[in-house]
């Protein structure tokens, strides 16, 4: 069997919490309350006098990057990338052109991977000549990641070391970030994903009157309904406190994790057209075409056929 492509299964994990304040990384409840508003505990990691604003889920490049990985199907491996890594991963995939898979995908794990590229890039550049690439600020940047000496003590912000490359592989002058060539790989990279599979996107659209539906949709629900494997012990709302911990291995088993129910769930998807809902109800979803023959021809070199 000798397929011109590769399908892999991406997930990722971000670096903080959308309820951690922006300006001292903790959570509402180590505010001190005060007539205007809730004052940051900890004055020597956050803007003097700022008060609780949550982070939320918008400014991705904020929430950063502490792990992600994705399944290849060819090498039947996962294969792992940090922020050190992005950059050669995210050049990886534009140059060879697999056929991507995710869970919620479109809207955030691939969006994350593009702003947090960019946000490394711009922090790169001012480290180097004080002037940002981009005109408007874009956020916190994701180097400064929230770690915990202990969990009495809540987190404070340390730099993190990040080696960029050259998307083109080719430095102009030693040491220069040239961010122009990180536009171009993002944009690339951004009509790539709009051209994956995203199997929350699927189930959506194949059953919209359940999108709002609470737990309804999840991947372990999803999973769970149709009869697939399924494991993650830890919520994924406390993923970025773990990480903050160094309770990495537990980070690297959920991530790993999502990769292989998602994986799963793609899989059930490829091969019946349907998922069950929890009431019992079967309901067809749309196989992409070329994702479909990519998986008919992969099934039938498998077993011989």
């Amino acid at each position: 069997m000798t397929l011109s492509k590769d399908l892999i299964v991406l997930d990722l994990e971000i670096a903080r919490s959308p309820k951690e304040c922006r300006f001292c990384g903790n959570l509402r409840a180590a505010h001190h309350m005060l007539s205007g508003g809730l004052l940051c505990p900890r004055d020597d990691t956050s803007v003097e006098g700022s008060t609780y604003t949550e982070l939320g889920w918008h400014d991705k490049a904020a929430l950063g990057l502490s792990i992600g990985g994705y399944y290849s199907f060819l090498s039947d491996r996962i294969i792992w990338f940090c922020l050190a890594t992005l950059a050669e991963t995210v050049q990886r995939f534009v140059r060879d052109q697999p056929l991507l898979v995710s869970f919620n995908g479109k809207a955030f794990d691939f969006a994350v991977m593009r702003a947090v590229l960019l946000a490394s890039a711009d922090a790169a550049v001012i480290a180097q000549t004080g002037i940002a690439d981009h005109a408007e600020p874009i956020g916190p940047s994701p180097m400064l990641i929230p770690i915990r000496t202990s969990v009495s003590e809540g987190p404070y912000i340390v730099p993190t070391p990040v080696l960029l490359r050259n998307p083109d592989g080719v430095e102009e002058k030693p040491g220069v970030v040239n961010t122009h060539g990180y536009h171009g790989l993002c944009d690339a990279f951004k009509t790539q994903c709009t051209q994956s599979f995203d199997l929350l996107e699927s189930v959506w659209l194949a059953d919209p009157g359940s999108k709002h539906t609470g737990g309804l949709n999840t991947l372990r629900m999803l999973c769970q309904t149709n009869s697939l494997p399924y494991d993650s012990p830890d919520a994924g709302a406390t993923v970025p406190a773990l990480w903050q911990d160094g309770e990495f291995s537990r980070v690297l088993n959920h991530c790993a994790d999502d990769i292989y129910m998602t994986r799963n769930l793609c899989q059930h998807i490829m091969a019946t057209g349907t998922i069950t809902r929890s009431n019992g109800a079967i309901v067809q979803v749309e196989r992409p075409p070329g994702l479909l023959a990519w998986w008919l021809e992969w099934v039938s070199g498998r077993h011989g056929l």
